[in-house]
């Protein structure tokens, strides 16, 4: 018997405001959001879940009241690491940990 592979690509959405992307939260069953003032680490958070969103700010960052506004609707400030990455190499950064984290790999 073949081993049972599991493929995915994950899916980049278009730019979207701040109550677009809260918007799309109940579609998911984990939300993290990553920034550089964020307690908590990536590997302490991250579950195995079905359908994983995560935010990455723009250049220039998430402001500290989107941070307010996504956390109040469910998701998990994280932090990737100690450098801080630019936007165009966060996400990349970010589905790689949390792909490992979720033993995708």
């Amino acid at each position: 018997a073949l081993p049972i592979c599991r493929f995915h690509i994950p899916k980049v959405s278009d730019k979207v405001d701040t109550k677009e992307a809260i918007a799309l939260f109940s579609e998911f069953d984990q939300i993290l959001i990553c920034h550089e003032s964020a307690e908590e680490k990536i590997s302490e958070v991250v579950k195995t879940t079905k359908k994983t969103l995560i935010v990455i700010g723009p250049e220039g960052g998430i402001t500290e009241s989107e941070l307010s506004e996504f956390s109040s609707a469910g998701g998990k400030i994280i932090k990737l690491g100690r450098p801080v990455l630019r936007s165009a190499h966060a996400g990349i950064a970010a589905i790689s940990a949390v792909s490992a984290l979720m033993k995708v790999w």
